[in-house]
């Protein structure tokens, strides 16, 4: 639930690492303080994976502070492949019976071995079924255990405090939910550059939510043979110079977009299907691809809807000295939109292995110990004494240990 506390929020991606420092009102205007983008540490991070903790919380630390910023208290937004969802029903209870129920039905969810995930949830809506019963229509979200706990190290390297983890999908729908009309349904496209997540909605109802695993990679990279530059520069030209057309077949680089557009095309055919009644009547395109020049043309006819660039927001309002030439608002959507309610992903709190596992096996342990000491026999009673007291030293050192782990992994303020 958005508050009015000021708050960093943090979208990781292999090119960048965009900040902002927004104060989040589900009712009033939403405040953006300071925005910062600067390149991801060369080989740091892939598809959600941190590969290099100390560069990235070094090149955190260093943004911060040459921006003056000197707020610590920080939610990061979790974007990879690695991560699975599931919209599911469950019974109308309380909000907080929701988590034990999901959790006990987590296995069933989803295709892992969800021993090795974090699992999280937000309520999509209410629904009742034919027989008049109300239930909870949810979206789960399981991320990888160590996926999870390397954002919570990296924030500690950084001397920053966890608020709480989001899921792109989630930051993007709660973003979405105030800037759509409950007249019309709206399609809201999250151009990324390994992967393109879509949002269909009418109100602030998610209808529904995939991820396209194309994102501008595959344009950005045919710039760069074509050109003979680099990714950064390709992008430029992209964003400056009028490369695509609006057919498929015009030349290489609007080809490019063929199984991105393709792909999504069919996602709406299922959806078209699946509600006839709720033709989608918007299309609106965010993130780092909506500001290709001409894609919004290329869209509107592949796609035969309405399209355009998200590039304005209602209720958020930018302090003065942020440059929105340089910091458009389609770069800003997801970090601004984990400010709202973002999904949370405590560690210790799902069907993940956790710390309690090395306690629980503590009696086994020192059973052991006294039948070996037993079995051993023409042992001292001093020297069985001093065994037994070295070894709870060290079983409650291995306690204490991960007592403290868990306690420094559930550090949070959502």
């Amino acid at each position: 639930m958005a508050s009015n506390n000021k708050v960093l929020t943090i979208d990781i991606t292999n090119e960048s690492i965009t900040i902002v420092e927004v104060t989040p009102s589900n009712k009033k205007q939403s405040t953006i303080h300071n925005a910062i983008i600067f390149e991801t540490p060369e080989d740091a991070y892939e598809d959600g994976v941190i590969r290099d903790k100390e560069r990235i919380a070094e090149a955190i630390k260093s943004q911060l502070s040459a921006n003056g910023i000197t707020n610590k208290n920080a939610i990061f937004v979790l974007t990879s492949t690695k991560i699975v969802n599931r919209e599911v029903l469950v019974p109308f209870v309380k909000e907080n019976k929701i988590k034990g129920i999901i959790n006990a039905n987590s296995s069933e969810y989803f295709p892992v071995n969800i021993e090795d995930y974090v699992v999280s949830h937000t309520v999509l809506e209410t629904v009742t079924d034919e027989e008049n019963n109300k239930q909870l229509r949810v979206l789960a979200v399981a991320a990888p255990e160590n996926m999870v706990r390397s954002y919570y190290d990296l924030a500690a390297m950084a001397g920053l405090k966890v608020v709480a983890l989001d899921y792109i999908g989630n930051a993007m729908l709660q973003l979405i939910k105030t800037q759509t009309t409950e007249a019309m349904t709206t399609m809201v496209i999250q151009l990324g550059s390994e992967s393109t997540v879509l949002n269909i909605v009418k109100g602030d109802t998610l209808l529904l939510q995939r991820t396209v695993p194309y994102g501008t990679n595959v344009v950005v990279n045919e710039v760069m043979d074509a050109k003979g530059v680099d990714a950064t520069t390709a992008m430029t030209l992209l964003q400056n110079e009028r490369l695509l057309t609006v057919d498929f077949d015009d030349n290489a680089i609007t080809g490019a977009f063929r199984y991105l557009i393709n792909n999504i095309g069919r996602v709406m055919d299922f959806f078209t299907s699946k509600n006839p009644d709720k033709p989608i009547d918007d299309v609106f395109l965010t993130g780092d691809g909506a500001l290709i020049k001409g894609i919004d043309g290329l869209f509107k006819v592949q796609l035969n809807v309405s399209t355009r660039v998200m590039d304005t927001l209602y209720n958020i309002k930018f302090d003065p000295k942020i440059d929105l030439k340089i910091y458009n608002p389609v770069y800003l959507m997801v970090p601004i939109g984990a400010a709202f309610d973002p999904m949370g992903f405590e560690l210790g709190e799902t069907g993940s292995k956790g710390g309690a596992s090395s306690v629980d096996t503590t009696p086994l342990v020192i059973a052991f110990i006294i039948i070996a000491v037993i079995v051993a026999g023409g042992v001292t009673a001093y020297s069985f004494i001093a065994k037994n007291k070295a070894q709870s030293k060290l079983l409650e050192c291995r306690i204490s240990r991960t007592v403290k782990r868990c306690c420094t992994r559930r550090m949070l303020l959502l």
